[in-house]
């Protein structure tokens, strides 16, 4: 079941990698944006997706859509041309780290990432279907 149990724990009884006595040597790898960027994002609703090491994941009040490598790079964001650039003006206006804020665009869902394509979907009615590799034929648009 989705996030586990219907009341979204997570919690997996059956996990023996982690535990209390190794949990704290875990170590950051890497982060998004870097710790010393200026770079801002919108914030992470949902859970991100992780195929073959690469991140997926949208913001819910800066509308964007991201694919990160495996070291933390960005191969490439995503941002519907339809919305322009209003929703990141209203988010520049906001606080960026104010957890339930969010755009009129926001993507509030995680992605399907297939062979092919990454597909999701934001608040206001779009759905998305773009290319995995190169998002390429993402001028598109969405359908809504």
């Amino acid at each position: 079941m989705y996030n586990r149990d219907v009341f979204g724990w997570r919690h997996n009884a059956s996990e023996t990698t982690l535990n209390a006595s190794n949990a704290r040597r875990l170590v950051e790898k890497w982060r998004f944006p870097a710790a010393d960027s200026e770079q801002q994002i919108g914030v992470i609703h949902a859970t991100p997706v992780v195929v073959n090491g690469c991140v997926y994941f949208g913001t819910a009040t800066d509308p964007a859509f991201y694919k990160l490598s495996p070291d933390g790079k960005v191969c490439w964001t995503y941002r519907n041309p339809e919305v322009g650039n209003l929703a990141t003006q209203l988010f520049a206006a906001v606080n960026p780290n104010a957890r339930f804020q969010w755009s009129a665009n926001g993507i509030h869902g995680s992605a399907l990432v297939t062979g092919d394509a990454v597909y999701f979907a934001d608040i206001a009615g779009w759905v998305y279907a773009l290319d995995r590799a190169t998002v390429r034929g993402a001028e598109g648009r969405g359908v809504r």
